[in-house]
């Protein structure tokens, strides 16, 4: 099976990828920031974000890249999605196979610190 066979197709209510040219920054809603913290300092979550960072890829083609079991991207995999640092989108090819791709949404977090309580505001660019 070959790239070129195949089709991509957007989620229903599918976010707009932040690669294309034109976008806005846009706030996004507020991100547990204990969440956020525990998933930016996991080793795993980190290097499956490198990986997907330029080019969306499969569950499969993670895991092989980084030398991981399926089950643990996938773990990390949901949890970024939630955070809203994972996008997907659904390959379909012509014979009625079909493969998750993830992408890295482009993301700029500021932390601040009031009162001992920590925020975080996360931006799409």
């Amino acid at each position: 099976m070959s790239n070129s066979a195949l089709e991509k197709r957007p989620k229903k209510n599918a976010k707009p990828s932040n690669s294309r040219p034109g976008l806005s920054r846009e706030k996004e809603p507020s991100v547990d920031p204990d969440e956020l913290l525990s998933l930016l300092s996991d080793d795993h979550a980190r290097a499956i974000l490198k990986v997907i960072s330029e080019q969306g890829r499969p569950a499969r083609t993670i895991a092989e890249r980084l030398d991981l079991s399926r089950a643990t991207v996938y773990r990390r995999l949901n949890r970024l999605e939630d955070a809203g640092l994972v996008d997907t989108t659904m390959a379909y090819h012509s014979e009625g196979h079909h493969r998750k791709h993830y992408f890295a949404e482009l993301n700029e977090f500021r932390l601040s610190f009031d009162g001992g309580d920590v925020a975080v505001e996360t931006t799409t660019v």
